[in-house]
């Protein structure tokens, strides 16, 4: 899911998608889910990985595209070195959620 993510790939999207046209949290497959929550807790896990001045929209959502690039290449000491450069795990977390939405052309 991070290299996906990270490198903006689509190959797969249409096994993650589900057709529904009620509730865009319901869109995405358990797959998605279980993949995003274990990014959130290998690079994300803790506060003290955070403290840099990145929070600007546009800038998070490039050092975490950068982060999941590398994570999924299995790197993840430098993913986790890129990560420290956002905020907080706030930050962190809005941007993952807007990398997926984007990824999936989703909202919410």
């Amino acid at each position: 899911m991070a290299l996906l993510l990270g490198q903006n790939l689509h190959a797969i999207d249409h096994v993650l998608k589900r057709s529904s046209d009620s509730d865009p949290a319901d869109s995405l497959s358990n797959a998605v889910d279980v993949g995003v929550h274990g990014i959130s807790r290998v690079l994300g896990g803790r506060q003290e990985r955070f403290g840099g001045a990145v929070k600007s929209e546009s800038s998070r959502k490039a050092v975490m595209r950068g982060a999941l690039g590398l994570y999924g290449y299995g790197n993840v000491c430098a993913a986790r070195e890129l990560i420290h450069l956002l905020n907080s795990s706030g930050v962190f977390e809005k941007a993952l959620t807007e990398v997926v939405n984007e990824h999936f052309k989703i909202e919410g």
